[in-house]
This record gives C-alpha cells, sequence and structure tokens, in this order.
C-alpha cells in the first residue's frame, strides 16, 4: 500500500513547491500604478572614469625687472582665482624665445616699458613719468615676431596689454586695423559692452579709469574677431575717437587677446568683474576657437557664448537663450579634459529635458527646435580646482 501512495506524494509535493515558486516570482514583480507617466528626457552618459586627469594650464606671467616700470599686476588677480591658476615669471626678454614659451599654454604679457635689449637710442622724454622714448632694437622684435607668432599658431594663447601694444602691432601687422592708432589721453571711458556673453556677466555698460595717459585702443581687426568693449575716448591731440577696448583675435589654432584696460590698485569692483572675465577668456581661447570651428564646420552660426566657472560650493550655474529661427539648435559645453566631469541640461518649451555628461568639449543638438526661450543648466559633478572655467556657445542653423 505504501509504495502504491508514494508516487502520489512526490507528484503532490512536485507541485506545491512550483505554485511556491510562481507566487515568489509574482510577488517580487513591481506592480506598475496606472497614474506613472514616462519621463521626457534624453540622457547621455559617458564611460566611468578610470583615473582623474587633473592637468592644470600651465601658465606663465611676464614680470618687472627693476630696470622697467609695470603698469599691470595680473599676477594679483591670478593668484585670488587659487591654485588652479598658479603661474611661473618669466622675464620680458623670454618672449624672443620660442624654445621657453613652448613649455606654456598660456602667457600673460603684461604691460610695461620694455627692458635694454629691446632699445636703441635715446629719442626724447617719455610721456608718462619716468620714462624715455626710444627707438626699438629691430633684432629683438623680429625674433619675437617669429616665437610669439609660432607660440600662437601652435594653439596656445597671448594675453598682452596697454604698453604692450607696440609689440604685438608688429608681430600681428597683418591684423591691425585700417583705422590708425591714436593713443588715449588720462580719463575715465564709458564702455559699450559689445559682447553678448560679457553682458550677461557685468550689464551693457562699464565706467573704465584710465589713470595714466598714452594708453592704446585695441585696433586689430579680423573677419573672425571678437569686440568685447567698445569705447569713445579722448586722444591725445584733443580729438575724439571710438574703438574698440578689448578683443579677441584667432590666429591659425590659437588666440591673442588684448585689452586696453587691465588690472590696478583701484579698480572698482565692475571692473574686477570684467578682469575675472578676462582671465576665463584668456585661458579658454582655445577651446572655443575649436568649438566655433566645428559649428561653422557643422553648417552652425555661433549665436552667443557665455564664460562660466565652477567651484565645489557654487556647482551650479544656469541659463536662457532664445533662438531666432526654428530648426536645428546646438547647445555646446566647452572645457578641456583636465580632470573635471560636468553635466549640461537642457530644457524645452515642451518640458523635455536633454542632458549629457562629460569629461570634455561635448554638445547637446536639438534637432527640430521651435522658437522658444530655452533653460540650460550647468552642473559640476567634479572640479579639479576652484573657478574652474568652460564655456558655453549655442549655434543655430
Amino acid at each position: 500500500m505504501k509504495d502504491t501512495l508514494r508516487p502520489i506524494v512526490d507528484v503532490t509535493i512536485g507541485l506545491l513547491l512550483a505554485a511556491a515558486l510562481v507566487v515568489v516570482f509574482w510577488s517580487d514583480k513591481p506592480v506598475a500604478s496606472k497614474e506613472t507617466t514616462p519621463e521626457l528626457k534624453t540622457v547621455e552618459t559617458p564611460e566611468p572614469d578610470e583615473a582623474p586627469n587633473v592637468q592644470p594650464l600651465k601658465i606663465a606671467v611676464t614680470y618687472c625687472p627693476r630696470d622697467r616700470a609695470e603698469y599691470d599686476d595680473i599676477g594679483k588677480l591670478l593668484r585670488k582665482l587659487g591654485q588652479g591658476y598658479e603661474y611661473t615669471k618669466i622675464h620680458l626678454d623670454d618672449l624672443a624665445d620660442y624654445d621657453k614659451l613652448a613649455q606654456y599654454d598660456v602667457v600673460f604679457a603684461t604691460c610695461g616699458t620694455f627692458t635694454p635689449a629691446w632699445l636703441g637710442e635715446a629719442i626724447g622724454k617719455g610721456v608718462r613719468p619716468n620714462t624715455q622714448t626710444r627707438e626699438r632694437n629691430q633684432e629683438m622684435f623680429d625674433k619675437a615676431r617669429e616665437a610669439l607668432r609660432k607660440f600662437v599658431a601652435s594653439g596656445k594663447t597671448l594675453y598682452a596689454s596697454d604698453q604692450m601694444f607696440t609689440l604685438l602691432s608688429y608681430v600681428f601687422d597683418d591684423h591691425l586695423s585700417s583705422a590708425g592708432v591714436k593713443v588715449g589721453d588720462k580719463q575715465t571711458v564709458e564702455a559699450r559692452i559689445t559682447d553678448p556673453g560679457l553682458s550677461d556677466a557685468i550689464g551693457q555698460q562699464l565706467s573704465i579709469k584710465f589713470d595714466l595717459p598714452d594708453w592704446y585702443p585695441a585696433e586689430f581687426d579680423s573677419p573672425d574677431r571678437t569686440v568685447y568693449l567698445q569705447g569713445t575716448y579722448r586722444a591725445m591731440d584733443g580729438e575724439t575717437e571710438t574703438a574698440p577696448l578689448l578683443v579677441k583675435l584667432p590666429f591659425e589654432q590659437g588666440a591673442m587677446l588684448f585689452t586696453s584696460f587691465h588690472n590696478e590698485k583701484q579698480n572698482s569692483e565692475k571692473e574686477e568683474l570684467l578682469l575675472r572675465y578676462l582671465v576665463f577668456a584668456t585661458v579658454t581661447a582655445k577651446e572655443v576657437n575649436k568649438v566655433t570651428k566645428t559649428m561653422l564646420a557643422g553648417g552652425f552660426s555661433p549665436q552667443k557664448s557665455s564664460l562660466l566657472s565652477a567651484s565645489a560650493g557654487s556647482p551650479t550655474v544656469s541659463q536662457t537663450y532664445r533662438n531666432k529661427k526654428a530648426g536645428r539648435l546646438q547647445f555646446v559645453l566647452g572645457f578641456e579634459d583636465r580632470g573635471a566631469r560636468l553635466k549640461l541640461n537642457v530644457i524645452g518649451p515642451d518640458g523635455r529635458s536633454h542632458e549629457k555628461v562629460g569629461n570634455s568639449t561635448f554638445t547637446v543638438e536639438i534637432k527640430d527646435a521651435p522658437l522658444a526661450a530655452w533653460k540650460y543648466t550647468v552642473t559640476a559633478e567634479k572640479v579639479p580646482y576652484e573657478n574652474f572655467p568652460f564655456t558655453l556657445t549655442v549655434g543655430e542653423e
């Protein structure tokens, strides 16, 4: 009898075990809610970092030896910005030596008089206190022209201010404005901010103090130059002139920035904001140049470029852009692979979110963008140092 019941018992136990497994399976399965709606989001993420690539820019600043008067203390501002802006002091004469320049990514050639190596015979008394006007040492200027053009062409960035115009106008003589150059007198100039990105940062106008006479306007020209500031001023001959006061000039793979204005003790709060923006423009110039060329090659026209920065304590920046026509729209977050990880989120009028994360320059493209206000937010998930700079460029087809 027992042998007859055994198969029946075995089958019954097997059926009970199978039923138990089905119950467990269905109990673990999530229950769908009728109220749940799909989130409208496009998300792109890169592969996880293998190791942080913390590589601050190599920055050089010309210093003031005893035989040179100096008017621009850009080093003071760089020190305020933190460890990502640490720099090496180089002699003014190093500007004529490409091998010495080549080890740096960015060179700040600050405003000041020239050292004896650049000068020839005395001509007369200078306009500024304790200065002389001298002939130039043509051999030194020729070496500097070759070295600096090669430096910028290789993808590096050169910043120069005020009195360095006499050198830059020789180095980049093929980009001098046909309007000519008239130096300015001591005065305060009400400058107009002509760049949309800079206007967002500090407003549409700015009072700039020129506490010394004989300063140079930014009279450089190029089809692809960027004019940040324009001003009407009183020239040394008493005439009224209008000229750019701050420009960026792409040159082959790199860029040159020239400013009539520079860092001095009496700078106002707004002037300091301008100088910070100028530093960010200098250290990101190479990447902006690359972004612009890529946009144009892809059939897009850059409409607005904003210079921004992020720190651990303030990792998020938001702005709005209203496109001029319907069609393809590009948002390009520009930054070099130096240890940062940034996220860009673009939200359109339909509430759809387009999100992407990356460790270097990347693009979020909207294929059929209607006319609307587009909100974009950049979040720094990781920064290698405080005041990490990046750019956000919007392009329309």
